[in-house]
């Protein structure tokens, strides 16, 4: 982990010099070259322009007949909803199948040489479908067995199944965007992709319990207090590993759901995994909704509520397969196998035999009983007990791209954080409804209230983080314009890494226009809007170890004679970067907003910019003006 280590390290000293670092974000057409105005936000965005005083309800709902297949067709009339016990009515309706997905191109200006967006281009229609390959809670034997069916699915992928693959390791990476080229894919799930065998498993291969320094001693001439410090040694670590593997699973998925929240329509999360070591999201039928992440509850509650405003289903998949107990792999050579004095005790080992079994029934229904949890607050479904990985996904697939979309007002309107249940019924006993059965009633204005000299979450650092996906909840176009030539001083604001940085230095202008429709802006009484961001941009080297770095205050002022016009064209701020002349480095670009915590990132290779002598030789030409325009 010597990535994020060296990126924390490098965001502490940062964030001293935040405040003491403040620039004005202007509402003004941009002078700078290379920047594009940002157009206003639409409807794909996620991101509403105007904020209703009673927001509505938005559910997504899947229906299967008894074969579970899709049943289509059905109208608003066919449903009852309620909240809470209370019946509500539908406002809004609609039908989204399969056939409706198209791939259209999002109306906006080429972006100029040097320029990119967090925006996306394209509109992919009512649903998106994620492959999500878990390799650090699942063992190398069950890696190996999903990606050979993923790549048997993909051979005969639907042309309108748009899908994205990312991966889990102590971090969350995105191995390939959104497409439906069954070649792109197949390339991402190649072998040299793979992350390979989990640092917390105990047995990174077979998922076993593994063979611990206590099962080597048992049986030889060790006293009882010395094996039972080594027992005691090794259920801590194991301990301390499993919380690990929570952390990191749930800031991946609170990452996951944050990118996914700025793209439309419903998000179907297929999960692979050997492991679900924890709920994440709230279960309704709880007194306390996160009793069983009691160490992670306002962390599993900031996640609960992004899977629930980026309308995303989860579909665990067991990894596994269909398996057995793995301490009787032949792999294992633990105590059961016999006792080192060269005879085994029978009753000694059937004790063992009992205890092993019911360990081992009792932690795989856990691990189902999550899974079942995660699939039914979301509206998704659980697969396990199952080596039909490839007909899981889909089944998946088809159920997520055929579904129900309807609205309502809840009936309670005060939003005090508490829990809301949903119940969806049909006339129809013998359909099966797939729903998000509730959600928690958080109050809309609470991040206003929020101190602003706060340190910044964790929202923003996993959004910097190197091979992290884009991060679209602030929409913002950026130029990085060159400078003539290298230089051997860097910028004022540079917090470099001494070993690493080292001259000549090529320097950038980075030049971000954001889109004020995706920022939390507040008004005051002569009717100017204002709020507060913060813009860093980090240099990765090809190992995804921190180069330097940049955090800069920005404070959002709009005059009201402007405020239409800044949130057509967008405001636009600037900072300056430097990274060695010399070598593969990668620029990690993003801003948040610090009033609605709401963060923008995006990534850019050194590789695909043009140098200066390029943008100047390009320049002439694509100012010249068309003979028929003359």
């Amino acid at each position: 982990m010597p990535e994020s280590r060296s990126y924390y390290f490098a965001w502490c000293i940062l964030l001293v010099c935040t405040l003491l670092r403040t620039t004005h974000l202007t509402a003004q057409g941009s002078s700078n070259p290379g920047v594009d105005p940002v157009p206003s936000a639409n409807g794909s965005t996620g991101l509403p322009t105007l904020r209703l005083p009673v927001p509505l309800i938005v559910e997504d709902v899947v229906v299967l007949d008894t074969d579970d297949r899709p049943v289509q067709g059905l109208t608003a009339e066919d449903f009852e909803v309620a909240e809470n016990g209370k019946p509500v009515a539908v406002r809004n309706f609609a039908e989204n199948t399969a056939g409706s997905a198209s791939e259209m191109p999002v109306k906006q200006q080429d972006l100029e040489p040097n320029t990119f967006t967090n925006r996306s281009r394209t509109d992919y229609g009512s649903s998106l479908n994620i492959l999500l390959l878990d390799t650090l809670n699942t063992p190398m034997e069950s890696q190996f067995r999903v990606r050979q069916q993923m790549l048997s699915f993909l051979k005969e992928l639907s042309p309108n199944r748009r899908i994205a693959i990312f991966g889990l390791a102590t971090h969350l990476y995105l191995l390939q965007g959104f497409t439906s080229d069954p070649a792109i894919l197949r390339a991402a799930l190649d072998q040299k992709n793979s992350r390979g065998s989990s640092p917390l498993l105990d047995d990174p291969v077979s998922g076993g319990p593994g063979t611990g320094m206590a099962d080597t001693l048992t049986g030889a001439s060790l006293g009882g207090s010395a094996l039972a410090s080594v027992q005691e040694f090794e259920a801590e670590q194991e301990t301390a590993n499993l919380e690990l593997r929570k952390r990191y699973t749930l800031n991946a998925m609170s990452q996951l759901a944050r990118y996914l929240s700025g793209l439309p329509g419903r998000k179907n999360l297929i999960w692979f995994s050997g492991s679900f070591p924890l709920t994440i999201l709230p279960a309704g039928d709880l007194r306390n909704p996160f009793a069983g992440v009691a160490n992670f509850e306002e962390d599993a509650r900031r996640a609960g509520e992004l899977f629930a405003r980026g309308r995303i289903a989860i579909y665990p998949v067991d990894a596994r397969g269909l398996f057995n107990n793995p301490a009787w792999s032949v792999t294992n050579t633990g105590p059961l196998k016999g006792n080192t004095q060269g005879r085994a005790n029978s009753s000694v080992i059937a004790a063992a035999t009992v205890a092993a079994n019911h360990e081992f029934f009792a932690e795989t229904n856990a691990e189902y009983a999550t899974m079942d949890v995660l699939a039914k607050e979301t509206g998704g479904k659980a697969f396990y007990m199952t080596n039909g990985l490839k007909q899981a996904v889909e089944k998946a697939i088809d159920s997520g791209q055929n579904y129900y979309t309807l609205s309502y007002t809840p009936p309670n309107r005060k939003f005090d954080g508490g829990y809301r249940k949903i119940t969806i019924k049909t006339g129809r006993p013998e359909l099966r409804l797939y729903f998000r059965p509730g959600y928690l009633a958080e109050d809309s204005d609470a991040p206003a209230r929020r101190s602003q000299t706060a340190p910044p979450s964790s929202a923003m650092q996993t959004a910097m983080l190197r091979g992290s996906p884009d991060a679209t909840q602030v929409l913002f176009d950026v130029g990085l314009v060159p400078a003539e030539k290298t230089s051997v001083l860097l910028s004022p604001g540079a917090h470099p890494d001494d070993k690493r940085m080292k001259p000549p230095y090529m320097t950038y202008s980075v030049r971000m226009r954001v889109d004020l429709n995706s920022v939390e802006l507040n008004s005051d009484p002569k009717g100017a809007h204002h709020g507060t961001a913060e813009l860093a941009v980090v240099v990765y080297d090809h190992e995804g170890t921190t180069v330097n770095s940049t955090l800069k205050g920005v404070a959002i002022d709009v005059p009201p004679d402007r405020y239409r016009e800044a949130l057509d064209k967008g405001a636009g701020t600037d900072v300056t970067i430097d990274l060695p002349a010399q070598g593969e480095y990668f620029l990690r670009i993003g801003i948040r907003d610090l009033t609605s915590n709401r963060v923008g990132a995006l990534e850019v290779p050194v590789s695909a910019l043009e140098s200066f002598d390029q943008l100047q030789a390009a320049t002439p030409r694509r100012n010249e003006t068309p003979d028929a325009a003359k």
